[in-house]
């Protein structure tokens, strides 16, 4: 548990002093998070945008057409079709389907 009351930190990321406020730490409490922020509000900030940034293409399943996002590109022909057919999580996972390999 987080002693609640305003803590001076520096952040490891930048090195910028920041002040972890007693308010904050009692919501960490709440949460039942247990360790102090390492890094500053500004720097958690930029991770967390870096992170909702990530790629996330968008694709239709070969079997019934449905639209998904991956997160990355698949491989692509010459003319910008797709080079291996993209199954949906529901026809990836099924015993009889194309994506999975047969066992003998």
């Amino acid at each position: 548990m987080i002693e609640v009351k305003d803590h001076q930190l520096e952040c490891t990321k930048c090195g910028n002093a920041f002040v972890f406020a007693a308010k904050e730490a009692a919501r960490f409490n709440e949460k039942g998070l247990t360790n102090i922020p390492k890094k500053c509000p500004d720097c958690r900030a930029k991770e967390r945008a870096k992170q909702e940034q990530k790629l996330r293409v968008a694709v239709n399943c070969a079997e019934c057409g449905v639209a998904f996002e991956i997160p990355f590109e698949p491989a692509r022909n010459a003319d910008g079709t797709l080079a291996r057919p993209v199954y949906c999580v529901e026809h990836f996972e099924r015993p009889d389907s194309p994506a999975t390999p047969a066992t003998s």
